[in-house]
């Protein structure tokens, strides 16, 4: 039996490796998981330039379609829900259905006993099927009738013998977005509401449309000069749309009155609470019992005092429980009765004004001024999509995530100054200082005192700054040599530096505290310089020559150097496993040391070579052609440069684990300690933690 097969290590279909082997869970074909994405964009772009006296007019516009699909599944986890499926609604014995009876003279004892034979039972619905009829009707048997999933080819079973909720209940489906739940493209576009409401054989069919956005766009630039200034000026028009629909409340996930609603009205309404605030109550159900009011994410008390901590309100509650004043016809979150309309509206559109402004002038003859002004937008592509599933999720994990629906476009506002001063004939010194400042970053945050429970989700919360100066000097070619040196000193703060970068914070429950903090990408120092040796050709070549022919025309060598220092990181004071998933759980003591990013890495260098030459060629008086023959050399001294490393140590190659107490008690508990070891020591030779090592290309170009 399977017991047997199990007991010394075997494996069923569906099970994951133990032991040794876990330690490369998520690697290769070990991987639980299997993804499907179909990404479609349509654009269409339209530009004109125009000279209109001593204006260079340029104008345009853009517009573009996404069509984005996706679709997750956990494989393996498909076996799991499966032998729990195929027996859940099998009854052993139906006492309704009496198939014989015997009445027996137990001779010891000189009592008799009566042995009932019951027919087995059915516990289920044949009018709304999911895997356990399913697997009957495909097998041809009663819905009374034991099946042994194990004895069962797997040709004998299809991902649509389950139910949408079967799967997504059971967390096997991580997701999916203009797929059905068997990982199928569905046509057309079913709405938000669908998802809830639509039926199939007394089945909700569970619909996610594809994720739709369009982004458009209008730009004009006009680069002109007044006397000796320059100036170039331009205008660009955004307009993104989700085309989706997004929560009304963040707060609210299901409808409640406004205080201009409220049945009855509110006595001695404080005057600065207006008819659109949400009035919160201290018994649900209960209009009369107003203790407090909420404005967006201002709090007020009863009597119209702002109030810094929701909890006070709370805590006036019968239950202890926030209670905003909930309409009778609100439903149950994420239920087929649950209004949707009143929660939720249409994304309204983005409209973002971006203006840009560049311009020179010469102070004199060799000494020249220049600064820039522009405004950029980025769309928020990510955590954006309004997701049905999650908020089916959120039924049974209250504490779970949501995208937030209503996500703006982050915005970096851009300055720079900058002087050019001439130093000779074939050189140039310049100096330039900068600073962005980055606004409506997306991170993650939670939702404290959201009805009917709190939530995490993404807001544009987070801002940044960088700022620093470089200095660049330009030598033109000067007899073979053409060099551009440069230097850059930049300091890159901010309050997060990604969308999930304070998910460990968010964690704990606290509120959504921003400090100022190096951002992940905060390089201190940045050394760069180009420096290209290169042979010209007829009079200008001044080369080596062999049988009176010069064998190094239009030939040269271009060398890139580059050295910049090391990115922040946080250090870590007690080592865990960063290895794999290997069952060893760290009880959330990632404990930090000193403070968040104030470590960094170590700094990196490298050589890139690129030999090249230039082959004319002449077809006739009118054509001819160039080839370009080149060798190229990425990294030439194969330096090992370290770009990640495991926090507790800060190495590359060692995350700490396997050496520290919790490490020892884990491989000791191994079949094999040593293999344990052995195999736990290859798995952090991450390779993402080291640049790539020295690579070679050899390339042909013809132009003609």
């Amino acid at each position: 039996n399977l017991n047997e097969i199990r007991g010394p290590g075997g494996l069923r279909n569906g099970d994951g490796a133990a032991s040794v082997m876990a330690i490369w869970e998520g690697i290769g074909n070990q991987r639980n998981l299997y993804q499907d994405f179909d990404n479609d964009q349509y654009r269409f772009t339209f530009s004109m330039n125009a000279d209109v006296k001593n204006h260079q007019l340029r104008f345009g516009a853009e517009f573009e379609q996404r069509v984005d699909r996706g679709y997750s599944l956990a494989p393996r986890n498909l076996w799991t829900i499966g032998r729990q499926l195929a027996s859940q609604n099998y009854v052993s014995a139906d006492l309704n259905n009496l198939i014989s009876s015997e009445t027996v003279l137990d001779t010891a004892s000189g009592i008799f006993l009566v042995f009932n034979n019951f027919a087995s039972g059915y516990s289920g619905n044949p009018n709304a099927k999911g895997f356990y009829e399913n697997l009957r009707d495909q097998l041809g048997l009663s819905y009374n009738t034991w099946v042994d999933l194990d004895a069962l080819d797997a040709n004998q079973l299809t991902m649509d013998m389950f139910s949408p909720d079967e799967l997504l209940i059971n967390n096997v489906i991580g997701g999916y977005y203009g797929y059905d739940y068997t990982g199928k493209k569905i046509d057309g576009n079913p709405s938000f509401k669908d998802f809830y409401t639509k039926k199939e054989n007394g089945v909700f069919t569970r619909e996610v449309g594809a994720f739709r956005p369009t982004y458009s766009a209008f730009y004009i630039q006009d680069q002109f000069a007044i006397d000796n200034l320059n100036f170039n000026i331009g205008l660009r028009i955004d307009r993104f749309d989700a085309n989706q629909q997004a929560l009304k409340d963040p707060f609210l996930l299901v409808d409640a009155y406004k205080v201009g609603e409220l049945p009855g009205g509110i006595p001695n309404r404080p005057s600065n609470i207006g008819d659109d605030y949400v009035p919160y109550l201290a018994t649900p159900g209960d209009y009369s019992s107003v203790i407090g009011y909420r404005n967006g994410q201002v709090w007020y008390d009863k009597n119209g005092a702002i109030v810094s901590n929701p909890d006070l309100i709370a805590q006036q509650t019968s239950t202890g429980l926030i209670a905003p004043a909930v309409k009778p016809t609100a439903g149950t979150l994420a239920s087929s009765n649950w209004d949707i309309d009143a929660v939720f509206e249409d994304y309204e559109p983005q409209i973002t004004v971006m203006p840009r402004v560049a311009f020179a002038f010469s102070i004199t003859d060799q000494a020249q001024f220049f600064a820039h002004y522009d405004v950029l937008t980025q769309r928020p592509s990510s955590n954006l999509r309004n997701d049905p599933i999650e908020y089916l999720a959120l039924v049974t994990n209250p504490d779970g995530t949501l995208n937030n629906s209503n996500l703006r476009p982050e915005k970096t506002t851009d300055y720079e100054l900058g002087f050019k001063q001439v130093l000779g004939k074939t050189s140039a010194l310049t100096i330039s200082a900068f600073y962005r400042e980055m606004q409506n970053m997306i991170q993650i945050t939670r939702i404290n005192f959201a009805y009917p429970n709190t939530y995490t989700s993404y807001g544009n919360i987070d801002f940044g700054t960088v700022k620093g100066f470089t200095l660049q000097y330009d030598l033109r070619r000067t007899g073979n040599i053409r060099m551009l040196a440069g230097y850059t000193l930049q300091f890159a703060n901010g309050t997060g530096s990604g969308a999930n970068s304070n998910v460990e914070l968010t964690d704990t429950e606290q509120p959504n505290i921003r400090f100022m903090i190096p951002l992940d990408f905060d390089q201190r120092h940045q050394f760069t310089a180009s420096i290209d040796y290169r042979y010209g050709e007829g009079s200008a070549y001044n080369g080596p020559l062999i049988g009176g022919k010069p064998v190094l025309k239009n030939t040269g060598v271009n060398f890139i150097f580059k050295a910049n220092s090391g990115t922040p990181y946080t250090r870590q004071a007690r080592p865990t496993r960063e290895a794999a998933a290997i069952g060893w759980q760290d009880n959330g003591q990632r404990v930090v040391e000193g403070v968040i990013n104030s470590a960094r890495t170590p700094w990196q260098f490298r050589i890139d070579m690129r030999l090249e030459k230039d082959i004319a060629f002449k077809f006739n008086e009118k054509k001819s052609g160039n080839l370009n023959v080149y060798f190229l050399v990425q990294n030439l001294l194969d330096t090992r440069n370290i770009i990640n490393v495991y926090r507790a140590t800060g190495n590359p190659d060692d995350d700490g684990f396997i050496n520290s107490a919790d490490g020892q008690q884990l491989s000791s508990a191994q079949i094999d300690q040593q293999a344990f070891i052995d195999q736990y020591g290859i798995r952090v030779q991450n390779p993402d933690n080291f640049s790539l090592p020295r690579r070679a290309r050899i390339g042909v170009r013809f132009d003609f």
